[in-house]
């Protein structure tokens, strides 16, 4: 009998420290808890969900492209993960966002599985405007050097400017947090940005099961872009009277761990299979319609200057610009701007693109300018424009007002 109840409690023991060991928090809600009852940070929360509901994202068919920089910071080669390992995760990422995931048989009937038209690159040029690999390395001997709390990590690899790329810290947070980020304006731009653990980042390499897919960079990027859990933003929902802020994801109680088939709360089945819930990697397949709505929002109205941000771009072999000596005349503009390009490009071949201050691309065309092209202007409401102007290996963003 002594026996039986000894291997009982060595059972429960081992038990609860396996299931510790696989089963790992958003740092997003513990944040959240500690910052709750602070009025400007709930303010923040309360505007940005008030610009979900007043503004709708575009519904053309633009793609938004984000240079992204992954920070590698690790004790050892384990922690130092690999190009591959990296790789794996922005092609999860990307297939994510654009629902080009194969896994999206496993979402239920009558869940929405959306295309967000969001796309992810490694950096191909570095703040200054040199060739990157999009990878920044940082050795340290410090433990939990990304624990949700530390001022260390974005001190070790400072971000790159977080207005014109996505920064993504990879490194040890503390055992039990899988990843933590923060919505538009939350946090100051020092260390606005996703922090990933590196066991749970990619599909290869240092991960490991059940968070092995991908998918929890996935879930945090959804937090950078002002996504909530189902259950909203608490650590628990048990009275089922909070939510996320989107219409068409169901209210939940709260959390729902491992990988249930089925599951009903708050009088209605759980999109168990939604990539902001806490369920294994390989059981999450789709974002919805209305998160791909407040995404989108969320990157044109709180994050704008990603839209054209040129960090994809490959640096081109000429080290000085000659689109750097377009012009832009009147400026302000009322009926009509006029744009001159230097002698040396008159000849050559140039995509020009209209955007508005909220990224939408008003038109595009592509043809050598001559004498100068004039665009008329007259049609368009007062207000902050932008032209993308692209040559063979150049890219330049030119801004204008037109005050009517």
């Amino acid at each position: 009998m002594k026996f039986f109840l000894r291997f009982l409690v060595f059972g429960i023991i081992a038990f609860s420290s396996l299931e510790s060991k696989s089963q790992k928090h958003c740092g997003w809600e513990i944040y959240y808890e500690q910052n709750k009852h602070q009025a400007q940070f709930i303010q923040k929360i309360d505007e940005l969900n008030l610009l979900n509901k007043q503004v709708q994202h575009t519904k053309t068919g633009d793609e938004y492209i984000i240079p992204t920089v992954i920070h590698v910071i690790y004790k050892n080669s384990v922690e130092n993960i690999s190009v591959a390992q990296i790789e794996s995760q922005i092609r999860v990422i990307n297939e994510d966002f654009r629902k080009r995931n194969t896994d999206t048989s496993i979402v239920k009937p009558g869940f929405s599985i959306a295309d967000s038209k969001i796309s992810f690159c490694l950096a191909q040029r570095d703040p200054d405007g040199n060739e990157t690999d999009g990878i920044t390395r940082t050795s340290t001997q410090i433990d939990n050097v990304c624990a949700l709390n530390s001022t260390q990590y974005y001190q070790l690899a400072p971000a790159w400017d977080t207005d014109k790329y996505l920064n993504i810290w990879v490194c040890d947070i503390d055992g039990q947090t899988a990843g933590y980020a923060f919505p538009p304006g939350i946090v100051a731009s020092i260390k606005d940005g996703v922090v990933v653990d590196f066991t749970n980042f990619g599909t290869i390499g240092s991960v490991v099961p059940p968070y092995d897919k991908g998918r929890s960079a996935t879930h945090e990027i959804g937090h950078w872009l002002n996504l909530s859990h189902p259950w909203g933003n608490a650590n628990n929902n048990s009275n089922c009277t909070n939510d996320d802020g989107v219409s068409d994801t169901p209210l939940q109680d709260g959390p729902v761990l491992a990988c249930p088939q089925n599951r009903t709360s708050c009088g209605s089945p759980d999109m168990l299979s939604n990539f902001m819930g806490f369920v294994d990697d390989a059981c999450m397949a789709n974002f919805t319609e209305g998160q791909k709505t407040r995404m989108r929002n969320a990157l044109i109205n709180g994050r704008s200057e990603l839209i054209t941000a040129n960090g994809c771009l490959p640096v081109g072999i000429k080290k000085v610009s000659l689109l750097e000596t377009v012009e832009l005349y009147p400026n302000p503009a009322n009926e009509k701007i006029m744009l001159v390009v230097p002698i040396e490009i008159m000849t050559k071949e140039l995509e020009i693109s209209l955007y508005n201050i909220s990224g939408k691309r008003l038109s595009t065309q592509t043809k050598s300018v001559h004498k100068g092209l004039e665009i008329e202007t007259n049609t368009l409401a007062s207000g902050i424009y932008f032209l993308n102007i692209k040559s063979k290996n150049e890219q330049l963003i030119k801004k204008f007002i037109i005050q009517h």
